[in-house]
């Protein structure tokens, strides 16, 4: 924040960004993305990950706070689709190296019941967190 302070001028707006866990429009299919999240590749997150899975709420943040936009980004997926964009996650691909295993086919496994047609596109998001303020007012 001591940078924040020297490069920006009084009432610059810092916003700090992020996006929540993956999420899916569907009763059934969501419970099962999250457990595979949380449950079976949650211990192989970076401890650092807590901080975008808590919209960087336990941030040092000394600036004035302002309301963030209700925002979310979304995109519609099959199931595959689904299915590859996990094979990115950074907990997906430690998981691999410390198991010499896998985890998606556990990812499909959880989700093919609940999904119904694979190539049916279900909507899948991302709510976004946003953190706020003013540089240089109320004397921070």
């Amino acid at each position: 924040m001591d940078e924040v302070r020297r490069v920006s001028r009084p009432g610059a707006l810092l916003a700090l960004v992020s996006y929540r866990p993956t999420r899916i429009d569907d009763a059934a299919a969501d419970p099962a993305l999250q457990e595979f999240y949380a449950g079976i590749v949650g211990p192989y997150w970076p401890p650092e990950r807590r901080h975008v899975d808590e919209g960087y709420a336990s941030l040092d943040f000394p600036f004035p706070e302002l309301a963030g936009p209700d925002m979310v980004m979304e995109v519609s997926w099959t199931l595959e689709r689904l299915v590859a964009y996990a094979g990115t996650w950074s907990a997906v691909k430690e998981y691999r190296r410390l198991k010499d295993a896998d985890p998606l086919p556990r990812l499909r496994d959880l989700l093919t019941p609940v999904w119904g047609d694979p190539a049916s596109e279900k909507r899948v998001y991302w709510p976004l967190a946003f953190r706020l303020g003013r540089v240089g007012q109320s004397g921070v």
